[in-house]
């Protein structure tokens, strides 16, 4: 079954930075920042946006894929 974030959850984590996993940060353009939330399909989804590239992912996803850079 796919894990959905609830609406409080994902908006709590809006201004949050985070890398992607098994990245050593060298610089900013390996950096996101949680810029938004997108429910789509039923589904709630964050947007994060790194310097070049913008990026959605489902709980499921961002939790495979992306570390935090601080506690949250």
């Amino acid at each position: 079954m796919i894990s959905t974030f609830e609406l409080q959850e994902a908006v709590s984590l809006i201004n949050k930075t985070v890398t992607k996993k098994g990245t050593k940060v060298a610089s900013t353009t390996d950096i996101g920042i949680i810029s938004g939330v997108l429910a789509m399909n039923d589904q709630i989804e964050l947007v994060i946006k790194f310097e070049n590239i913008l990026d959605q992912s489902t709980k499921d996803e961002f939790y495979e894929r992306y570390t935090f850079l601080e506690k949250h």
